[in-house]
């Protein structure tokens, strides 16, 4: 087994059993930053930590396939040590073929030596394996998934999944793997992976799973991520489109079912749609519109609950959409401010508002909110 050196001048491993790097060539630690830290355990971390009740003391359990170096749970066990010191969770990753100590040992050593985080990142995990919040199962996923069923009622809410990709071990990205994964998921648990292939989409949703393509780590333009709901609950996506013309944004004042709302414009995805298409269709029939889908500027990092159906668990997507200057000054609009007519529970308008009175609006929702803050960077066109 040989030892690479990767772009950002992090280590990695060539598996002898697959003739490939267990990271990115472009670079491990990034990779494993961007997929399962940034991407995975910490909107999955953040979600738990708002739903769980101070009085509770339900751990926050983990489960990764593929430990190999060790370097994700290493980066999640540094992160935990700066922004939860005292939080309950725990860590449990599969790997049939681990590392014998002197390669894993031969792995810190050159992390250690050639980038500034490899030492901390090594006493981190050391740390979190000492006290019993790391534990690494040499066992196969199969093997482990029968002794588990059997055994341990623990339900995860996250799953950080690095096996090597498809090509290299295509009996674990299949529908039976999902489902099982499915069955012990905790509701609104979290599924992250480097692998944005179709075929994966695809069985993910065979499966129960709600896949998001997500912005991939360096050198990689997608990855994928997946969510469940809980027992009982629903899923919706929402999409919205951010439009500028002439220094305006478009933006939405409505009633909806008797509430009046402050929001972007856009909506729900029918079933079968990708993203652009929804948007699309929303832009169409609200506005006779045929917007260029451009850019996706924002996704909420988790679900949460929709503000009309405590049942339902609702993700929001934004892109940066396009029209001709023509087509914008035909658009129906009104002045911004102008009131909604009454005598309808459903009505809706449109306004252009400056880009610099954005983010001033009381927009209904926290998520139209996060993006109007930040509106004029991402409607630069490729930011």
């Amino acid at each position: 087994m040989s030892l690479l050196e990767t772009a950002d001048n992090s280590f990695t491993w060539v598996s002898e059993i697959h003739g490939v790097p267990f990271h990115s060539r472009r670079g491990a630690l990034s990779e494993s930053h961007h997929v399962f830290l940034e991407s995975g355990w910490i909107p999955a971390f953040n979600l738990y930590q708002t739903e769980i009740a101070s009085s509770e003391a339900s751990p926050f359990f983990a489960f990764e396939m593929g430990f190999g170096t060790g370097l994700n749970a290493a980066l999640v066990a540094q992160w935990m040590d700066v922004h939860a010191p005292n939080a309950q969770w725990n860590y449990v990753s599969l790997d049939a073929h681990p590392l014998s100590e002197t390669d894993s040992a031969t792995f810190w050593d050159a992390f250690a030596c050639s980038h500034p985080q490899g030492a901390s990142l090594r006493e981190a995990l050391d740390r979190a394996r000492s006290a019993g919040r790391v534990h690494v199962v040499a066992e196969s996923l199969q093997s482990w998934m029968v002794n588990k069923a059997q055994t341990d009622p623990t339900r995860y809410r996250l799953f950080l999944y690095d096996a090597f990709a498809p090509a290299s071990q295509p009996e674990l990205w299949t529908t039976a793997v999902w489902d099982s994964l499915h069955a012990l998921a905790a509701p609104r648990a979290l599924w992250v992976s480097y692998c944005a292939k179709a075929s994966v989409h695809r069985s993910l949703i065979q499966s129960s799973w709600h896949p998001q393509r997500w912005p991939g780590p360096p050198g990689k333009r997608e990855m994928l991520r997946a969510w469940t709901p809980g027992p009982g609950r629903r899923w919706v996506e929402r999409v919205y489109g951010l439009l500028e013309w002439k220094g305006a944004v478009l933006v939405a004042h409505e009633r909806f079912r008797g509430r009046p709302l402050i929001k972007f414009p856009g909506g729900g995805m029918e079933h079968g749609e990708s993203q652009a298409e929804a948007l699309k269709r929303e832009f169409d029939e609200e506005l006779q519109a045929e917007v260029a889908v451009c850019e996706r500027r924002w996704s909420s990092p988790h679900p949460v609950a929709s503000a009309f159906d405590g049942a339902v668990d609702v993700v929001v997507h934004y892109y940066r959409v396009a029209l001709p200057d023509a087509r914008c000054a035909s658009l129906p609009v009104v002045p911004w401010g102008t009131p909604l007519p009454e005598g309808h529970e459903d009505v809706q308008q449109f306004s252009w508002v400056p880009l610099d009175a954005v983010h001033q609006l009381p927009f209904t929702f926290p998520a139209d909110q996060t993006v109007a803050a930040a509106c004029a960077i991402y409607l630069k066109k490729g930011s």
